[in-house]
C-alpha cells in the first residue's frame, strides 16, 4: 500500500446527499481519519483548517531513541512541534475507508481540495462508493475462532506439559544435529586442504 499522510479535516464538507437511507452520518464523515497520497508521503499529520489554511505538524529537531521493548529496537522523539503552513496553488485527493457493522455497508469517499493562493479554494466529492460488509464480517469472525481456538490450545495441558517440552527437546536434538555436521564439514574441508598440499 506504501506510505501516505494524514488529514485532519475542520473545514466543513459539503453534505452528502448519497448518505440518504445508509447507517452513515454526515458527523461520521466530518469527523473521519483522511488520508492522502497527493503530499509528502511521509507519515505527516496534516490538518485543513476552517479557515481554508492548511498546516503541516513537524518537529523542529528529532532524534533516535533506542529501546529494545519497541518496535525496530527504539522510536523517533521530536523537540518543538511546529505548524508549518502549505501555500502556494495546489490540488490533492483524500480519502477514508469507513467500516460499518451496522447496515449492511462499507463505505469508500474521496475528496478532491483545490486550494489557490495558500487557502482552500473548494472540496468537492471525487468517489462514493459502497460494498456489501458481510464478507468483512465473515473474517472478523472467523478469525476471532481461530484466535479462541489458539488460546484454548496455549492453556491446555496438552501443550503445558508436552508440546512445549518436546518442541525444546527436538529444537536441542536440531541443533545438535546441525553442530556435527558443521564440524564435520570444517574437517573435511581442512583434510582436502592437507591433502592438496601433500599432492603439490
Amino acid at each position: 500500500m506504501g506510505l501516505f499522510d494524514d488529514i485532519n479535516v475542520k473545514w466543513k464538507l459539503p453534505e452528502l446527499l448519497e448518505l440518504k437511507g445508509t447507517s452513515l452520518t454526515q458527523d461520521a464523515v466530518q469527523n473521519g481519519s483522511y488520508q492522502t497520497k497527493d503530499l509528502d508521503c511521509f507519515m505527516y499529520d496534516y490538518t485543513i483548517h476552517e479557515d481554508g489554511t492548511v498546516t503541516k505538524a513537524e518537529y523542529e529537531t528529532t532524534e533516535w531513541i533506542k529501546d529494545k521493548d519497541a518496535f525496530m529496537g527504539g522510536y523517533m522523539k521530536g523537540d518543538n512541534l511546529q505548524h508549518t503552513p502549505l501555500t502556494g496553488n495546489r490540488v490533492f485527493n483524500f480519502y477514508n475507508y469507513i467500516n460499518m457493522d451496522e447496515g449492511g455497508l462499507d463505505f469508500y469517499i474521496e475528496w478532491q481540495a483545490t486550494m489557490l493562493n495558500g487557502k482552500i479554494h473548494s472540496i468537492i466529492l471525487r468517489e462514493f462508493t459502497t460494498e456489501s460488509n458481510q464478507d468483512r464480517l465473515d473474517n472478523i469472525a472467523t478469525w476471532q475462532k481461530m484466535e479462541a481456538a489458539r488460546k484454548q490450545y496455549y492453556s491446555s495441558l496438552e501443550y503445558k506439559y508436552f508440546y512445549k517440552y518436546t518442541d525444546a527437546i527436538i529444537n536441542c536434538f536440531v541443533k545438535g544435529v546441525l553442530y556435527i555436521t558443521r564440524f564435520v564439514s570444517n574437517v573435511c574441508d581442512k583434510v582436502n586442504r592437507a591433502m592438496y598440499k601433500l599432492r603439490r
